[in-house]
C-alpha cells in the first residue's frame, strides 16, 4: 500500500518554490554516513517542510511583537499570538510568546495514518535558542493545515528565519511508502476542500 498525500495551496510562489520534500537527508551528514543503509532508511519516508515565508520578529521592551512576513502575489501570510485566544494558562507563558504561523498548505490523505510533525533542529541551529517549534501529530484523512506553532522569548530584540529553511518534518507512523502530489488551486477551491465539501 502507498500512502497518498495531496497538498493544496493557492499561493503561487509557495507552489513554485516551497513544496514539501521527500527523502531529504540532514545537512550535517557526511558522504560516509550516506553509505549506511540503516541510517538512510530512517529518513527515506520523512517529509521536510520548508518555511514558506521570510519571518522577522521584533520584540519591544513591553513584550509586544511586530512581525514582517513575505507577501505572495496578492496573498499575505498570517502570524498570530495564540495565548490570549486559547485555554492556555497565561501564567505559564509569562516569559515567552506563543505564536502560530498559518500554513499555506492544506493536506488530504487517502489513509488514516498518523504523522508526527517535529522540528528539524540542525537546519536552524543559529536560531535554536530563539525559536522553539512545537511538535504535533496529524492524520490527514480529514484535510488539515500544517500550521507552525512556536515560542519566542519576551526579551527585547530582533530575530528571524529565512524562507526556504526546512524547519519541520512530517514523519509517517508507518513503513509504507508515501507519494506526494502538489496542487495549485483557487482560494475558493481551497476552502471547499478545507471544509470537506
Amino acid at each position: 500500500m502507498t500512502i497518498k498525500l495531496d497538498c493544496y495551496t493557492y499561493f503561487p510562489n509557495v507552489y513554485k518554490d516551497f513544496k514539501l520534500k521527500q527523502k531529504s537527508l540532514p545537512n550535517w551528514i557526511t558522504d560516509k554516513t550516506k553509505e549506511l543503509d540503516y541510517f538512510t532508511n530512517i529518513y527515506k519516508n520523512n517529509i521536510n517542510v520548508p518555511l514558506w515565508s521570510d519571518m522577522t520578529l521584533q520584540v519591544d521592551n513591553s513584550g509586544e511583537v511586530v512581525h514582517e512576513l513575505t507577501e505572495d502575489d496578492k496573498y499575505k501570510h498570517k502570524l498570530t499570538n495564540i495565548v490570549s485566544k486559547t485555554y492556555y494558562n497565561e501564567l505559564m507563558f509569562s516569559n515567552v510568546i506563543l505564536l502560530e504561523l498559518k500554513s499555506p498548505w492544506l493536506i488530504k490523505s487517502d489513509s488514516d495514518i498518523m504523522f508526527h510533525y517535529t522540528t528539524i533542529l540542525w537546519n536552524h541551529i543559529k536560531s535554536v535558542d530563539k525559536f522553539w517549534f512545537l511538535n504535533k501529530a496529524f492524520s490527514f484523512k480529514e484535510p488539515k493545515q500544517i500550521d507552525l506553532t512556536f515560542m519566542i522569548t519576551m526579551k527585547a530584540g530582533r530575530q528571524g528565519i529565512a524562507k526556504g529553511t526546512e524547519v519541520m518534518q512530517l514523519v509517517p507512523m508507518s513503513h509504507e511508502p508515501v507519494e506526494i502530489n502538489h496542487h495549485l488551486i483557487s482560494p475558493e477551491e481551497y476552502e471547499k476542500i478545507k471544509n470537506n465539501k
